[in-house]
């Protein structure tokens, strides 16, 4: 019983995003965040559990913020980021570059002329995927470490999209390899590593708090000698967005265990500083402690 209802659901979200798909293409921007605005108050009512991780989350922060109001702009903006991603992934490379404005986009070049690739390290703030978006839109080999959602029909619908932006996917199964072997391309790899990957994970401060976090950004540069560069598109004043790149420290001494701490620490030094700047735009609702 529980199986089909869960089939039910999944089939009838399938739905409604692929009728949000159809009306976003068409609409212009004003209307589609419009719609998405409603969207997301709908939505509220029926994701509690994420509430109540969002509410934990911020208590537990030093982010001074009244967390119901704060969720209530979350869910907003993650409606808003779905807009944009159909949008843009629609937009011919000069159309996405007005929208899409860049500081220090010469670390790219700079990286890659090392000829090691490129580890570019993005969380679920602002719009993420727009960051793929610019880099394949502008015709940098780009791939991604991606997991697969609940719904196979839902997959094929955001593969395509992703794909319109020239972005290749690597199967979270398969990511040691596959990210490697893009390293070894000479390509940019984008990793999202803002989320707890439970054990397997390194007790690092994030946002002032010890978390579980992922090793795989420092392991894939210190095995691929691959340089590490932040990026995180930030929406200004709608659809406009701003990215900006900045290099992380890869000590050049020390033991292995020392420079993945050390690249760690980097990285969520980077995430706390745009998130604090920014905290209605990161995705509070993922269990990022552990604490429900």
């Amino acid at each position: 019983m529980k199986h089909r209802l869960n089939n039910l659901k999944r089939y009838i979200v399938y739905g409604f995003a692929l009728s949000l798909i159809d009306i976003f293409k068409r609409a212009n921007f004003s209307t589609s965040y419009k719609i998405a605005g409603l969207v997301s108050k709908l939505f509220i009512p029926f994701i509690e559990k994420e509430k109540l991780i969002t509410v934990a989350n911020v208590s537990f922060t030093a982010i001074k913020k009244d967390a119901e109001k704060l969720f209530s702009k979350v869910i907003q903006n993650m409606c808003f980021t779905f807009v944009e991603f159909i949008k843009f992934a629609m937009m011919k490379k000069e159309d996405a570059n007005y929208y899409i404005k860049t500081q220090n986009a010469e670390l790219i070049d700079e990286s890659l002329k090392k000829g090691n690739g490129l580890i570019i390290i993005t969380g679920h703030i602002g719009n993420w995927e727009l960051l793929g978006t610019y880099l394949g839109k502008n015709n940098y080999k780009v791939n991604a470490i991606y997991r697969k959602p609940s719904s196979e029909k839902y997959d094929k619908v955001i593969k395509r999209l992703r794909k319109m932006n020239k972005v290749k996917l690597i199967d979270n199964s398969n990511a040691y390899h596959g990210s490697i072997n893009a390293l070894k391309r000479n390509e940019i790899l984008i990793i999202l590593a803002d989320q707890n990957p439970g054990n397997d994970g390194i007790d690092i401060d994030f946002l002032g708090r010890p978390a579980k976090t992922p090793k795989g950004p420092a392991i894939f540069a210190l095995k691929s000698k691959a340089s590490i560069i932040s990026a995180f598109a930030i929406r200004k004043k709608k659809p406009f967005f701003n990215i900006k790149f900045e290099n992380i420290n890869i000590p050049k001494n020390g033991k292995i265990k020392y420079k993945t701490n050390v690249i760690l620490e980097n990285i969520n030094e980077n995430y706390t500083q745009i998130i604090s700047l920014y905290p209605e735009q990161w995705a509070w609702f993922h269990n990022r402690w552990g604490l429900l």
